[in-house]
């Protein structure tokens, strides 16, 4: 072998290992496809067959053999070259279809396409009528999942005369579902606008289960009835082993009605939620006209669906030149909801909308699709409608190998898109990127220029020529492929990624509380929630005989109920849904988290004789409280018996708090008492709260800076549903002048037990006060208002009784309140029928 022809096999093999070592992570390419070819239009539209074309493309020699209902045939596909298939021989005389198309719905048909190759190649079609087309790349199935959602765009229902005949076109939306594996289980959740319905008479909020052999698929499609009315985006499909997933619409103008001149095919393959991305970045669509004398400004449509609830997405949008800010979006959906953008008013041909660069962010996993607008909102007949899947940067190649049609599919002009990834303005790296063996910034400097706002990323938006083309680069980028011919169109990506860069939406476990010690759990997923285990069940009650009537729910809820609040509660939930993904929470009570509290002191003073005394406010802080409501609190205060002589409380409550009980727990070494602070509403705190005022006076000792200790009981839990206080706080006084008084706790008050309560009719209850004092007594809805005033006047001295009548009041809950000298308190009457 002679030195010129060992460098020629030399240079062939680092070719071909190089290619290969980069095929292997691209998995846009692969051995094994299956799919099958959605229906362009309606037949009743008559439109004109043009070009159905397969396009295999290979880097390498490969040996592809091609199964469409048990016909062979094979290929050898020679280095970077396309096998261009053409199907249009096999439509019947004056059919309006493919025969390969699947405008069969509802029902599970053998009409795929089975590609295999010894080497990597990439797959793509092209569906032509005249004057409706578009194309998608294929998935190989190494690259298929088990849940995918829905996204075309909305029923058209076309009426027009044709022949002095009024027609009409249905025209919906729908999915391909492709199976490689026998006995494959698809669960369909449909969704969509209300009254949206399938050829098969199911609606939104229905689910459907078929079952599929290898090489089969079945198809679902709205009815296509009403104009932007019916749309079954959003709908989910999960399925026990892997399948492959086409998204269409027939044919639809975008965005307006039947009248906009320019409808148009729309096809993608979805790839599956485990694959969908946080983060999208997209340039709009070049739309010159063949002599390039003329260029629209107004941008292009979006659309996109989440599969988790709390989806919160933004778009910011620049202009290509500038780099100026267009203005920022936000939309916020949950699971299988679908959002879009259009700009202004649908019938304005001065329709602004998204335009130049967009930079779409989310918290979750979303898929998102790029529209191109119909002809009359482009003014040129080279444009038409066509749908694009965004490519998430998370999932961009270092390398794409593609074919781009000509003027014998009818195509007059094509486009990429390109967006490289290079971090901190490595202008290397920038030139790393290659079209067909030619750096692409030496072939379009301005792409050093093109620097996508406030992002390690790099744009180009260039013509491109029919033929194979290669990009290949050392920083990880996106291509998109579109091109335009007379009132057609086509658009897809050139490659993408599928790693797994999300866990497909794990399980999502809630639980709210609805009161002291009762909860609800609530379970949901995208995918169906396949089974739900508890265990480690400590001092709680729970219910979930219901859900096993039922699996695969996509939402499940089921109570909690805390046997006693006075112990520690816990129990683990965990949720496995229909992927095998899994979630678990560790339920505990109290929570901790949201216990908490701070009491603080004030209005200290010295004392200068023997006269004086100090009032000590004590109070609590509400800034933790607000997660509970608050029934009631024992507070202790501790005192030194050389320090202190007398202890009283004066009821300087408001509204809030009562004193209930006080405990008297001293001892020779040591005064202590238990003070039971009551709400009087067991309300949310939302600002700091005098619980009471402490009355303190002191013996006489020179220099001495007595202090006391006050703080939450060690009750372990009570009905406050709050954890146990630890928190003290100590404040000092100054005092001179000695003297000692005996204790005195306070006035006796008491409001008896209302009887009966439950009530029909009347009421009655005692009061009972130290002294003559001026009383108010009324009965308040649960609002605060008053509904009925009981007494407003003198309350004697010892016990007075009282009663009410109720008989005329509605069945509810009601608060009867009583005010009376230092007493201010309240008691809850259950109304009954």
């Amino acid at each position: 072998m002679g030195v010129t022809m060992f460098r020629y096999v030399v240079f062939i093999f680092l070719f071909l290992s190089l290619f290969v070592t980069k095929a292997q992570d691209i998995s846009s390419y692969g051995k094994e496809f299956l799919f099958a070819i959605p229906p362009n239009d309606s037949e009743e539209n008559r439109a004109e067959l043009n070009v159905l074309k397969i396009y295999i493309t290979s880097v390498v020699k490969s040996n592809v053999e091609v199964v469409y209902n048990g016909s062979k045939q094979s290929y050898i596909i020679q280095a970077n070259s396309t096998k261009e298939i053409e199907l249009k021989g096999n439509a019947s005389y004056k059919s309006y279809k493919y025969k390969e198309e699947v405008y069969e719905t509802g029902i599970v048909k053998n009409k795929t396409f089975e590609i295999s190759s010894d080497q990597d190649i990439s797959v793509s079609v092209l569906n032509s009528k005249s004057p409706t087309a578009d194309s998608f790349i294929v998935f190989p199935t190494k690259a298929w999942g088990n849940n995918y959602m829905h996204l075309a765009y909305w029923d058209m229902e076309w009426k027009y005369n044709r022949m002095f005949t009024r027609v009409t076109a249905n025209l919906g939306s729908g999915m391909l579902i492709i199976a490689k594996s026998d006995s494959t289980t698809v669960t369909i959740k449909y969704k969509g606008q209300a009254g949206t319905e399938t050829l098969g008479g199911y609606k939104s909020g229905q689910t459907e289960t078929v079952t599929l052999n290898e090489g089969e698929v079945f198809s679902f499609r709205s009815n296509g009835k009403g104009e932007r009315q019916y749309d079954l985006s959003g709908t989910q499909v999960i399925s026990n082993k892997p399948v492959g997933a086409i998204s269409y619409h027939q044919r639809t103008a975008i965005p307006g009605n039947s009248d906009v001149n320019g409808k148009d095919h729309l096809v993608e393959m979805v790839p599956p939620v485990t694959t969908w991305g946080k983060k999208y970045v997209c340039v709009q669509f070049e739309r010159y006209d063949i002599d390039n004398r003329w260029y629209k400004k107004w941008g292009d449509y979006f659309r996109g669906v989440a599969s988790e609830d709390g989806t919160v997405i933004t778009c910011k949008y620049y202009d290509l030149e500038t780099g100026e800010k267009y203005d920022e979006l936000q939309f916020e959906l949950d699971a299988n909801e679908v959002f879009e953008y259009n700009g202004q008013d649908l019938e304005s041909y001065n329709n602004k909308s998204i335009r130049g660069i967009s930079i779409w962010e989310s918290n979750k996993p979303f898929m998102l699709m790029q529209y191109c607008y119909s002809a009359d909102w482009d003014g040129d007949t080279e444009f038409d409608p066509f749908m694009t899947l965004a490519v998430p940067t998370e999932q961009y190649v270092n390398y794409s190998v593609f074919n781009v049609p000509g003027k014998s599919s009818g195509i007059l002009s094509s486009y990429a898109n390109i967006l490289v990834n290079v971090k901190d303005d490595d202008k290397v790296l920038l030139k790393s990127i290659k079209m067909d063996g030619q750096s692409l910034s030496t072939s379009y400097p301005q792409i050093a220029l093109n620097k996508v706002p406030g992002e390690d990323l790099y744009w180009l938006r260039v013509p491109i020529k029919e033929g194979n083309h290669i990009i290949e680069s050392e920083a990880k980028f996106g291509a998109y492929l579109y091109g335009f011919g007379e009132y057609i169109s086509y658009g897809h990506t050139t490659s993408q990624g599928f790693e797994t860069i999300n866990n497909d939406g794990n399980p999502v476990i809630k639980i709210v509380e609805n009161g002291c010690g009762d909860y609800s759990v609530e379970i949901t997923d995208s995918s169906g929630i396949a089974s739900i285990s508890l265990s480690n069940a400590v001092n709680v009650d729970y219910d979930t005989t219901g859900f096993y009537q039922n699996i695969n729910k996509f939402k499940y809820a089921f109570p909690i109920n805390v046997s006693d609040l006075e112990l520690e509660s816990s129990i683990d939930i965990t949720a496995t849904d229909v992927l095998g993904f899994e979630s678990t929470y560790s339920f505990k009570f109290p929570d901790i988290n949201k216990a908490k509290y701070e009491i603080t002191l004030s209005n200290q003073k010295t004392i200068y004789d023997t006269s004086d005394s100090i009032k000590v406010d004590l109070k609590i802080s509400a800034s933790n409280w607000k997660a509970y409501p608050l029934d009631s609190i024992w507070i202790e205060l501790d005192f030194d018996p050389s320090k202190y002589s007398i202890l009283s409380f004066e009821s300087n409550l408001g509204n809030d708090f009562d004193i209930e009980e006080v405990q008297d727990q001293s001892n020779t070494s040591n005064i202590k008492y238990l003070i039971k602070f009551k709400s009087l509403e067991a309300s949310y705190l939302d600002s700091d709260t005098t619980l009471g005022t402490i009355n303190l006076k002191f013996m006489w000792d020179n220099d001495l800076l007595p202090s006391f200790t006050a703080e939450i009981h060690n009750t372990p839990y009570s009905t406050n549903c709050i954890e146990r206080g630890k928190d003290t706080i100590t404040t000092v006084l100054s005092m001179c002048a000695p003297e000692l008084f005996e204790i005195v706790m306070g006035e006796n008050y008491q409001l008896t037990t209302i009887s009966p309560n439950p009530v029909q009719n009347d009421i009655s209850f005692s009061l009972t006060v130290p002294y003559d004092t001026h009383g108010n007594i009324g009965i308040y809805d649960l609002n605060g208002n008053l509904v009925e005033n009981i007494y407003d006047g003198i309350v004697f001295k010892g016990i007075n009784d009282y009663k009410a009548t109720v008989e005329s009041y509605p069945a509810g809950v009601y608060m009867l309140k009583v005010k009376a000298g230092l007493m201010d308190t309240y008691q809850k009457i259950l109304k009954v029928d």
